[in-house]
């Protein structure tokens, strides 16, 4: 979420103090996201497909795995 704060305050210049100040809005609790990601592969069978479900392009759910997701070490 660090990059991602970066990229909307350079974005957005005049709400950096907005932006910078909402943590809530840039976390999650992490039982929250693990009940998220339960729900999704019981229903959709992972999130690739719960993607293209709601109308996500592949192409741009491949650039948000580029993007937001760290290299498996």
């Amino acid at each position: 979420m660090t990059r991602l704060r970066a990229k909307l305050i350079e974005k957005y210049p005049d709400g950096k103090s907005l932006i910078a100040d909402s943590d809530v809005l840039f976390s999650a609790d992490p039982s929250n996201m693990v009940a998220l990601f339960a729900h999704l592969r019981n229903r959709y069978g992972n999130r690739g497909r719960y993607a293209a479900r709601v109308g996500v392009p592949e192409d741009v759910v491949q650039r948000l795995r580029q993007s937001l997701l760290e290299p498996a070490g």
